[in-house]
């Protein structure tokens, strides 16, 4: 990717920041998101930023933990 001299460049986070806590976050529909990963530090961090931009996450460290979640949650996002 070429990034040209003429582009706007944004500072850091901004645009993600102004969405956050802009009054764009009020007309995003409630999503939850199962993540299924089995690195703890990895899970939580996206866990993390998942929960700040406003989803609504839960956490499953194998396949079988995921399918027993799944069955007893309705999710708009799995993430593998």
């Amino acid at each position: 990717m070429t990034i040209h001299e003429s582009a706007p460049a944004f500072p850091p986070n901004e645009r993600i920041e102004s969405w956050r806590t802009g009054p764009l976050l009020d007309k995003v529909p409630h999503m939850r998101v199962l993540v299924v990963e089995d690195q703890r530090k990895m899970a939580k961090f996206i866990q993390q930023g998942l929960g700040e931009a406003g989803y609504s996450v839960d956490l499953a460290e194998t396949g079988s933990s995921a399918e027993l979640l799944a069955a007893e949650n309705e999710y708009d996002l799995v993430i593998l």
